[in-house]
């Protein structure tokens, strides 16, 4: 039923204030997704990290006359490296939404949104937070020079990397 000012009725805003926070739901569902996905995705980088690195410092050791080349070894994690930033990168996006969620249902809006029947001061379905992808809080958080020194990831590449390193200077010196 309709108001005479033609504004829906408070039982109408209601129902659509209860459909945007099902939908809500869904987003926060949607991003735990994501972010699983890209967990698997780094793992899989991880392990094909440590098969390629292994299996190049192996070679290379196999042969006295390769083991002075042991140290290009070490850009194989360098470059798994990356390619593991990258996907946490995308990750940030989704950590970042999770973030505004939680901010917006922990501050006055929420009660705000219930007093006038539809949310305030909220886009509802934007798992990756395209609308804030001008906003400085937004370009620190998915910064890619952020996610490459994520301790969980410079020190599982770094340490292979090192290595590689310090077994040139070793097979150098003999």
């Amino acid at each position: 039923m309709r108001e005479k000012t033609g504004t829906p009725s408070k039982e109408h805003a209601l129902k659509a204030l209860e459909f945007q926070l099902e939908i809500l739901k869904k987003e926060l569902d949607t991003i735990n997704e994501i972010i699983a996905r890209q967990d698997g995705m780094s793992q899989t980088t991880k392990n094909w990290a440590v098969v390629c690195w292994t299996g190049s410092v192996a070679f290379t050791l196999s042969d006295a006359s390769l083991r002075h080349f042991v140290g290009l070894t070490a850009t194989l994690p360098v470059l798994f490296w990356y390619i593991d930033a990258t996907f946490r990168r995308l990750q940030a996006r989704t950590i970042f939404r999770g973030a505004q969620i939680r901010d917006w249902l922990n501050s006055d809006q929420l009660a705000a949104s219930f007093e006038k029947g539809k949310l305030q001061g909220f886009t509802v379905f934007d798992p990756t937070s395209q609308k804030s992808v001008d906003t400085p809080e937004y370009r620190r958080a998915v910064a890619l020079r952020r996610t490459l020194r994520y301790p969980e990831i410079r020190y599982f590449y770094g340490v292979p990397a090192f290595i590689s390193l310090v077994l040139q200077i070793v097979f150098s010196l003999l």
